[in-house]
């Protein structure tokens, strides 16, 4: 398994290529846009869906699966997860003549070091648009279950 600091010497490795696959609504009545990639092992797919007026949320599989490790180049998937963000950053920033102010994204609580590569992207990618890690707070979708708690990382645009 990989250490953090070597993710992020990684981390800058040129993106895949990405198209938009789907999009429900379009303009300012955008309700979600699903971006693709091909990557090694597959076809990775980024979601990012309205919570509210002002926050998304980043959901991203490849070949379905959340599991990044298995397809042989996470950081340059997480690359791709992030050209996505600025891409939709850039259209959105079209539509409403501002940035979105909010983006959550979910790490497994049992990958424990996801956050913390999270964070440091966050910081990398992040920074250039103006947004930071606001909170980490720590969600169970399944109280009934042990294994199904998840971190959920909230990303504001700075002030």
């Amino acid at each position: 398994m990989k250490r953090f600091f070597e993710y992020i010497t990684e981390i800058f490795e040129k993106p895949y290529p990405i198209t938009v696959r789907r999009s429900i609504g379009s303009g300012i009545a955008t309700a979600s846009k699903v971006y693709e990639a091909k990557v090694k092992g597959g076809v990775l797919a980024v979601e990012i869906s309205k919570l509210s007026h002002e926050a998304w949320s980043v959901d991203f599989t490849v070949n379905g699966d959340y599991d990044l490790t298995g397809y042989g180049e996470p950081t340059k998937v997480l690359s791709t997860v992030f050209e996505a963000m600025k891409e939709f950053i850039k259209e959105y920033s079209e539509w409403w003549d501002e940035m979105p102010v909010e983006f959550q994204m979910k790490a497994n609580k049992a990958e424990g070091s996801r956050t913390s590569v999270y964070k440091a992207l966050v910081r990398r990618f992040g920074g250039e648009h103006g947004y930071k890690v606001k909170n980490v707070k720590e969600w169970n979708p399944f109280p009934n279950m042990e294994d199904g708690v998840k971190f959920d990382i909230i990303i504001v645009r700075r002030d």
